[in-house]
């Protein structure tokens, strides 16, 4: 209870002598720093605030009001089926070998051959298509996802009927391989040649101009997607090979890699592209990104919303 004197910070909930205290305070200045902070405007933090769930210190209250807010059709239709339907066609062994091989993953322990061979097995889904695992990396038909997937997680939800049921595996698979969940520092490191130490500092200051900008890693993880879905879903037009989706993709994220102007290139990417977009307008994140207008701040280091830690997302 706060003192007579003392009141109750309406964003973390201590007792402080004003409100919001200093330290919630210094996060939310409108007025343009020098620094790397990012300039939250008060009346989107109140937004935030209120979908959080007020000042509460409960953890599971904040996540239970979390879910509350973005649970509505809009937000997960598209990774939904019937509330009966089940997704899993044919599993490569039975629900408890399927845990368990998720445990030594997790426990970090050597995986037997037949351990391998069931995960290389995969999963045929209702749909036709099938998922199966190596090393990291999810396969879909045979072909390796670009990205490194949350491996115990997912094997926690595929062999649990409960769980998976009225859930659109594949699409949602499809996500995971496509997002970089597992973004690693570059290790520090001495070489004793000067040419071979010239290249790790450039390669360092180029993973570390990626970090500070804004969406960077959302953005290629976006196309990323985009292509994927043009090489494996999106059906070519007539007299070509692969869709030119697919070629658009590639061509924006070589073009972000080694230009400036950011939040142009992605705003004009979306302003013109080809046609075939609008086949997956079904995914609700694509639309808003038709909307992308960058944000203010050039250099602004951001955490992963999701990072893949002992083989599940976190």
């Amino acid at each position: 209870m706060a003192g007579k004197n003392t009141t109750t910070c309406t964003v973390c909930g201590e007792d402080t002598p004003q409100t919001p205290c200093a330290l919630c305070e210094s996060m939310i200045k409108t007025r343009p720093k020098g620094d790397w902070d990012y300039e939250i405007p008060h009346l989107l933090h109140d937004e935030v605030a209120e979908r959080l769930g007020g000042p509460h210190p409960n953890v599971k209250r904040r996540w239970k009001a979390f879910k509350t807010q973005f649970s509505k059709p809009e937000d997960i239709e598209w990774a939904k089926f019937d509330d009966n339907t089940d997704p899993v066609l044919e599993e490569p062994a039975s629900p408890q070998i399927l845990a368990r091989i998720a445990d030594h993953i997790e426990e970090g322990l050597k995986l037997t051959s037949e351990e391998r061979l069931i995960l290389h097995k995969g999963f045929l889904m209702i749909d036709g298509f099938s998922f199966s695992f190596r090393d990291n990396y999810v396969c879909m038909n045979g072909r390796q996802m670009p990205h490194e997937v949350p491996t115990v997680s997912i094997l926690r939800v595929l062999s649990d009927r409960k769980r998976r049921v009225g859930w659109n595996l594949t699409r949602l698979l499809t996500v995971f391989g496509c997002v970089n969940t597992n973004r690693r520092v570059l290790p520090q490191q001495e070489f004793p040649g000067h040419r071979e130490a010239r290249l790790h500092f450039r390669l360092r200051r180029q993973l570390e101009r990626r970090a500070n900008v804004p969406n960077w890693h959302a953005v290629h993880s976006l196309l990323s997607w985009v292509g994927w879905m043009a090489e494996e879903h999106i059906p070519p037009p007539k007299h070509h090979i692969l869709h030119p989706l697919a070629a658009w993709s590639r061509d924006i994220q070589q073009r972000l890699n080694r230009s400036i102007g950011f939040n142009e290139h992605v705003a004009e990417a979306f302003v013109n592209h080809p046609n075939g977009l609008s086949e997956l307008d079904a995914y609700p994140w694509l639309e808003r990104w038709k909307r992308y207008k960058g944000t203010r701040q050039s250099h602004a280091p951001t955490k992963p919303a999701l990072r893949t830690t002992g083989g599940k997302l976190k």
